[in-house]
């Protein structure tokens, strides 16, 4: 049977796994009462052919049918009779999979996950129940899951890296030169099979040995202990943080972004994965340099290049937004621009990006990377702790249309504190760099896509549109200075 197969088709096979990643059904907390109560009186258990099974296995073909059919009553039964909530059957998909699967088992999953059903169990597949959820675009279930512990799963990951063939040996990995570090990660120039790539490398927190040499005498062991516990805290949220930005690279595919290659994931070694090389550096650089050349007056490429430019940004959003589910990359900035030898642009860095509910919008939380720098591009309504969405993306693109056009950093006239503009957004001031400074064909397009109201923001698709035909105009009058 097949992994998507309906739970009414269940069939009892002989192989059972009993209590993956959860509590043992002998130490499962008892169901309440009053769930008890609402089961349905005409709710029976399906008939069981096969009498001679072990007992285990019986429950836990009963646990998955009822899972698949999203009898929520039946569940609450199986589970009062002790029905162990974490055992796997003979493809290692526990109830809470089938229930993940089936799009309509969100009541059947939370009685499981208050159970304990483990939520980051992996099948024969190397699925867990969020990648389920995910797969039948079932974007309440995805909540329930993440809200509940479910996380993306290094072992998941290996087995897709193997089966997709992007899975690298580190050993031809041979990296080189510095590009830049953070607190997370180091980006360096390296070598893979002949051809020069760029390898990012999870930076893991310092170690017992340094932390020791790095406190005074006068510090307890208890300091050193805690010092290690949150340093290990600290290399977790670092590891789900690279593994997010595999998961997504290694699902997507598209001209406008840099090309993932594959990764390293072995368990005795810092994560890796290496992207092309983009030997132009980023737009961020290129346009300090050009600056430092002007005898540091501000400098901008002719509006035919930024057209250009602009366009190959607008095409990436189209594609992210429009993914199954779409994609925000939430860190939209020259820095994460990328150009090649023949000063083509593609976007990088998808460290804090996130898959969101199609047609809905979220409120969590999340620090841009690079420091303040960063700020600058962000959203308002990303900064008030409001709801946002894709169109985040889309203010953030604004600006850079601004900075690419004008040469000017955004809000540069408000001084060099980019926390006097977050101040501003706070206070519900809505302070915007002066359009009149870019380049004529542009200024229509940035005004509306850092437009107030986000959902008066052009879409990544239309904005494409729009600047392909301002691209035309550019080209026969050529707008090359600002006016």
């Amino acid at each position: 049977m097949s992994e998507d197969a309906e739970a009414t088709r269940y069939a009892p096979r002989v192989f059972v796994k009993v209590g993956q990643q959860g509590s043992p059904s002998s130490t499962l907390p008892p169901i309440s009462e009053e769930v008890v109560q609402q089961a349905s009186p005409s709710s029976t258990l399906p008939r069981i052919s096969e009498a001679a099974l072990p007992d285990q296995r019986v429950m836990t073909m009963e646990l998955n049918y009822a899972a698949g059919v999203g009898d929520a009553s039946l569940v609450a039964k199986l589970l009062e009779a002790r029905h162990d909530p974490s055992a796997g059957d003979y493809d290692e998909r526990t109830p809470l999979h089938v229930a993940a699967g089936s799009g309509k088992g969100h009541e059947v999953m939370r009685l499981l996950i208050a159970a304990r059903a483990g939520v980051n169990v992996l099948n024969k597949w190397g699925n867990t129940p969020l990648q389920l959820a995910r797969l039948t675009k079932d974007w309440d279930a995805e909540t329930l899951l993440v809200q509940n512990g479910a996380k993306i799963m290094k072992q998941r990951i290996q087995q897709q890296a193997e089966h997709a063939h992007w899975s690298l040996d580190r050993s031809e990995v041979h990296v080189g030169e510095e590009l830049s570090k953070t607190l997370k990660s180091k980006v360096s120039l390296a070598t893979w099979r002949g051809t020069t790539v760029v390898a990012k490398v999870a930076l893991p927190s310092v170690t017992m040995h340094t932390m020791a040499t790095n406190l005074k005498i006068s510090k307890s062991l208890l300091d050193l202990a805690a010092a290690a516990y949150e340093s290990e805290a600290e290399d977790m949220a670092l590891q789900d943080e690279l593994l997010q930005e595999i998961d997504i690279l290694s699902s997507i595919r598209h001209p406008d972004l840099v090309m993932f290659l594959g990764a390293c994931l072995e368990k005795t070694a810092p994560i890796m994965f290496i992207t092309e090389y983009m030997s132009g550096g980023d737009l961020e650089r290129y346009y300090m340099s050009k600056r430092n050349h002007n005898n540091g007056e501000p400098w901008h490429a002719s509006s035919v290049t930024v057209m250009g430019w602009a366009t190959a940004i607008a095409r990436a959003l189209s594609f992210l937004h429009n993914c199954h589910p779409p994609i925000v990359h939430r860190d939209l900035k020259p820095l994460n621009l990328l150009l090649d030898k023949n000063l083509e642009l593609k976007v990088a860095d998808f460290g804090i990006s996130k898959m969101i509910n199609e047609g809905g919008k979220t409120k969590e939380k999340y620090k841009m990377t690079g420091g303040i720098g960063s700020w600058l591009y962000m959203a308002p309504e990303v900064v008030r702790h409001q709801d946002y969405s894709e169109k985040v993306d889309i203010y953030s693109f604004a600006l850079i249309m601004y900075f690419m056009s004008s040469g000017r950093t955004p809000f540069y006239e408000m001084g060099r504190d980019p926390e006097l503009v977050l101040k501003e957004y706070i206070k519900g001031n809505e302070p915007r760099p002066k359009v009149s400074q870019c380049h004529v064909h542009l200024r229509q397009i940035i005004s509306q896509a850092w437009s107030v109201d986000a959902t008066e923001r052009p879409s990544g698709q239309e904005l494409t549109a729009m600047l392909v035909e301002a691209s035309h105009s550019a080209e026969v009058g050529c707008a090359c200075t600002v006016t």
